[in-house]
């Protein structure tokens, strides 16, 4: 089992909703609102540093994380100006 962890600009969130109703996920969780700092911009939610992230969180067979990591990916490319989204995999145990 793997672990997908999709960091993703808050204003694409409906695209992002429409992309996970597509695929074939058992369930996923969804932290929204979060702050920090990465290869761009610090995203801080205030007027100084605006914007926020969302965080998907997914549990997923080791042979479906590219995929789903690539369908991620595609989606970003339909962008003119592409949102800024980055994505983490790890090894997992489900107890």
């Amino acid at each position: 089992m793997q672990l997908l962890i999709v960091v993703y600009d808050q204003g694409i969130d409906a695209s992002v909703m429409e992309l996970l109703s597509h695929l074939d996920l058992d369930g996923w969780t969804k932290q929204e609102d979060a702050t920090g700092a990465g290869h761009t911009d610090p995203k801080m939610g205030d007027a100084i540093w605006p914007g926020l992230n969302n965080i998907l969180w997914l549990e997923l067979e080791d042979d479906h994380v590219e995929p789903v990591a690539k369908a991620f990916r595609h989606m970003q490319e339909a962008y003119r100006l592409q949102p800024g989204i980055s994505l983490w995999s790890m090894p997992i145990t489900a107890w």
